[in-house]
């Protein structure tokens, strides 16, 4: 019987191996009393994100064993109002989260890490095995294919890509389990066509899009490349024919896995093609070279080297043994070995090292694989998977090296040494590229030692001894590895993640839990702030408040549009949103009641909020607004898209107090009034005074260059004093126009009360938002005051900008303005169940606002009758109502869900017709 496969005792090494492995690796986290959630996503988003979705199943359980059969689809606590799609995240091992309470949700984010890379390694092992059977039909003598496949696996687990990518980024982990399996079902209907082998290739297509279909995009390219060259090495006759075939037969398995994925996948693909994510402007650079040429040394040297990256996320740091194993591929002659089919693997390999090879060292390979996107190279997982197969399969020649093979891993090994040398003359030396050396050089020694071959006792154990030592290998450097990742010593990582158990609780006892202080479970208002801390998070998922700000990786474009427009700094990239820097007009609108700010940003405090605190513990205080508005409010003036687009950034913020502002298709069915730019401008009072002397301090060059100002900063705690003059009645900002940095920075803006950053982000940023104009809210004076400002910069570099000034928004007539819109305020207002009810007794005709986002799943009702649902004021939604009383009903489903409900319903169908059909046809033996 061929035992190449996983048995029981496989599987009990390997857990072993597996469980003695993490402990190892891993143990610094304990040793530092830290958790495996990392202090930036793992802690702003995907904890926040398990708890979130447990909640939400365990409500949409009791749903249904009540009859009710539609979960909530909206959320008001996501940001300021998003689907609930933007959280939940359906990863089939997420759904756990259903069985496990809140305060268990730190023990089942570990679990779910471990249980994700378990699960990686049984599908390599499962891959694996099946090409060594492909690869060789008889077992061969003495091959010890279990511990091949094993030690590929250490290989395949234990590497950068897990530990600075899979664990911070736990979804990460996803294409880990998936690939191996996508690339199984592939071979097996390349290789046993008549079997029409379809279900698994089917079914892992879908779990892999449910999971992340980011991550299943790369696989789809991989998988496409992998079938194109492996069938013209499996298929020997009558290959167009048999190709045209073939290709019929996968593109029907993969669009019925697509089919099956399209409950959960429409509606992620709905989202992010209405993102701005997906319609900003990429920058295409250079695609052929990469400006910094050390990338060219990086990848081989960190390809066995500890922590080191290469740069936009590639991370290799695998185990010693993948170097000579990828040696061994072109080592090793194809015509070598009794089996004609492992020459043609040995080829394929040798193709896919050169493949991905040319996608490390070509920018062009980053962009594809990031979807035409800023260059990003998250696709290294299948590294990953080259890496293992190559150690899994030239495991016998590294047992079996002839001179040849000998005189090649010398070569590798001196080649690698010399490498590491040149990078310590030109950078210095590095200790991680230097133990890479010296496993590499130590294993070298070891390996090429020549084996007594004098009888056939002595070279079994010979053989023996050198497949322990290569086992051994893989262990001790992964040992090695995960001790200068993360040892206290060394790379010291788990110092960016949270102490165990703190992860949850640090929000419950943060700033953001001060806001439900005053929480009011009956009211529908919102809350913001601006306080020494302030990050972006998403508290409110936890705490359940309803406030602005949101991080995710797929935000509502309109949102980001009206910020864009408005240049609020409260905008960093395009997944932060940290709130609406305490503007008066921004504030207003979005319906914000109570705003929470401490001594260092206190000046910053919008006008209209009272003198005394609602509520304070010494350091913050919460203040509410006496100018608040409704969630629901309305106008009978309205502005076209095309008149507002010529007001400035500050006079755009505030006309929308006075003014709707509509598209001027939606524009041309309303008959009220209509205000022009012209005429609001002319009655604004709105000033704009450009800033002069200003003076810098410690090393910071000031020169001029046509119409730019260049600040050449040579140490970053250098600054530039601005002279700001306070005026009573007026709201400021400070204007930065056209404001660009040499790299990635922060400006920080000082004064009296007045603690704010700017982020600033090139244009080659992944996460760019293509801007360089800036707003920054100075606050509201109730006297005349002479003041400065302190602008600094967070780091060395040029920074050039166009214009700085100071804007001033009279106050005045301020009450008057809410006054107007409050008019139009509903007799009833309630927001549940994926609905807005509302009752509105209107004098004359106009435009009612809603402050939820506008999205394409809202459809609206009025007095029964189906109405259109617009945007307005940029991001809201708003509808146009009729003098009298109307009756508002507001509704929302998730975009794409319904029809994707419907085509995973026909995939189901179809993939058991299919699979009776052929079982049928196949003498009714289970075949598939």
């Amino acid at each position: 019987m061929d035992r190449r496969r996983i048995t029981g005792k496989y599987m009990a090494v390997y857990t072993a191996t597996f469980a003695v492995l993490c402990a190892v690796v891993f143990l610094p986290f304990a040793l530092a009393g830290k958790s495996l959630i990392g202090n930036g996503d793992g802690q702003s988003q995907y904890i926040l994100q398990l708890a979130y979705m447990g909640r939400w199943l365990r409500e949409a359980l009791a749903g249904f064993l009540h009859g009710d059969f539609t979960p909530a689809c909206y959320d008001l606590a996501i940001g300021m109002g998003d689907d609930i799609n933007a959280v939940v995240r359906f990863h089939p091992l997420d759904f756990l989260s259903v069985l496990v309470p809140e305060a268990g949700t730190e023990i089942l984010y570990h679990v779910l890490i471990f249980l994700r890379l378990y699960l990686a390694g049984l599908t390599f092992s499962a891959f694996a095995f099946a090409w060594r059977r492909y690869a060789s039909p008889e077992p061969r003598e003495g091959s010890r294919d279990a511990q091949a496949v094993l030690t590929g696996c250490i290989v395949y687990l234990f590497c950068g890509y897990t530990f600075s990518l899979g664990i911070v980024h736990p979804t990460y982990l996803s294409p880990l389990v998936t690939l191996p399996l996508l690339f199984l079902g592939a071979e097996r209907m390349m290789q046993e066509p008549g079997k029409h082998r379809f279900v698994l290739f089917s079914v892992i297509t879908a779990v892999s899009f449910v999971s992340n279909y980011y991550f299943m995009y790369i696989a789809s390219v991989a998988v496409f490349l992998y079938v194109f060259v492996r069938f013209f090495q499996v298929r020997k006759t009558d290959r167009v024919r048999q190709f045209c075939t073939m290709f019929i037969r996968f593109t029907a398995a993969y669009v019925l896995g697509v089919m099956l994925s399209a409950v959960t996948l429409l509606p992620a693909l709905a989202r992010y093609t209405s993102s701005y994510r997906s319609d900003r402007l990429t920058q295409v650079n250079n695609l052929l070279i990469y400006a910094d040429r050390r990338r060219y040394l990086a990848w081989l040297v960190n390809l066995i080297s500890p922590l080191r990256a290469s740069g936009n996320g590639t991370h290799l740091n695998f185990a010693v043994l993948a170097l000579p194993a990828l040696v061994m591929l072109f080592a090793v002659s194809r015509e070598r070995g009794d089996a004609e089919r492992r020459g043609e693997e040995r080829v394929f390999l040798r193709i896919a090292s050169l493949v991905l090879l040319a996608f490390l060292l070509i920018p062009a390979g980053g962009y594809l694989m990031a979807a035409l996107n800023n260059e990003n190279n998250r696709w290294v997982f299948l590294i990953s998977l080259l890496c293992g197969g190559a150690v899994s399969f030239s495991f016998t020649d590294l047992m079996e090296m002839e001179r040849r093979q000998r005189r090649a891993l010398a070569v590798c090994c001196l080649v690698f040494d010399l490498l590491v040398a040149g990078s310590a003359l030109i950078m210095g030396p590095d200790l991680y590229n230097i133990a890479a050396a010296a496993e590499l050089t130590l294993l070298t020694g070891l390996l090429i030692i020549p084996g007594m071959r004098r009888g056939e006792e002595a070279r079994g154990r010979s053989l023996r001894g050198a497949a322990a030592l290569l086992t051994a290998a893989a262990v001790l450097s992964t040992a090695v590895n995960g001790a200068m990742t993360f040892g206290a010593h060394f790379g010291n990582l788990p110092q960016y993640y949270m102490r165990w158990g703190k992860s949850l609780d640090w929000y419950r006892k943060s700033p953001y839990a001060d806001y439900l202080q005053v929480q009011d479970p009956d009211a529908l208002y919102r809350v913001d702030g601006l306080f020494a801390g302030n990050s972006e998070d998403n508290a409110s998922l936890l705490l359940g408040y309803r406030g602005i700000q949101v991080y995710n990786s797929v935000l509502n474009a309109h949102q980001i549009g009206a910020l864009m427009e408005t240049e609020n700094i409260s905008l960093t990239t395009m997944l932060h949103i940290t709130g609406l820097d305490g503007r008066t007009g921004a504030e207003a609108l979005a319906g914000v009641r109570y705003f929470m700010t401490d001594e260092t940003c206190s000046a910053c405090l919008p006008y209209g909020y009272a003198g005394e605190s609602v509520w304070t513990d010494g350091t913050r205080s919460i203040y509410e607004n006496r100018l608040a508005l409704p969630l629901s409010c309305g106008t009978a003036r309205v502005m076209k898209r095309s008149e507002f687009d010529q007001l400035t950034a500050v006079e755009k913020e505030y006309a929308m107090l006075e003014v709707c502002v509509l598209s001027d298709e939606d524009a041309a069915s309303f008959d009220g009034e209509l205000l022009t730019a012209e005429e609001y401008r002319a009655s604004c009072g709105i000033e704009t005074v450009s800033v002069e002397n200003v003076k810098t301090e410690g090393k910071i060059g000031q020169e001029a260059d046509g119409t730019q100002t260049v600040f050449r900063v040579r140490r970053k705690s250098g600054s530039v004093t601005v002279p700001y003059r306070k005026r009573a009645g007026y709201s400021c900002y400070l204007s930065l126009g056209g404001l660009k940095a040499q790299e990635a920075s922060k400006l920080r803006v000082r004064g009296d009360g007045i603690a704010r950053n700017v982020t600033l982000l090139t244009d080659e940023e992944t996460y760019t938002l293509l801007r360089d104009d800036y707003l920054v809210n100075l606050g509201y004076a109730d006297r005349d005051e002479e003041s400065e400002l302190s602008v600094s910069f967070s780091r060395k570099g040029t920074y050039r900008l166009e214009e700085m000034a100071l804007v001033y928004i009279p106050m005045s007539g301020m009450e008057a303005r809410i006054a107007e819109l409050k008019r139009y305020a509903p007799e009833t207002f309630s927001f549940a169940d994926d609905r807005v009810a509302a009752m509105v007794q209107r004098p004359e005709g106009g435009v009612q606002l809603f402050s939820v986002p506008y999205g394409s799943g809202w459809t609206a009702r009025v007095n029964g009758e189906p109405a259109q649902v617009l945007c307005t004021d940029l991001c809201y939604i708003g509808l146009l109502l009729p003098a009298g009383a109307s009756e508002i009903e507001l509704t929302y489903r998730t975009p794409g869900l319904a029809a994707g409900q419907m085509l995973t319903a026909a995939g189901l169908i179809l993939l058991l017709a299919a699979w009776l059909w052929f079982r049928r046809r196949s003498g009714k033996e289970r075949r598939i």
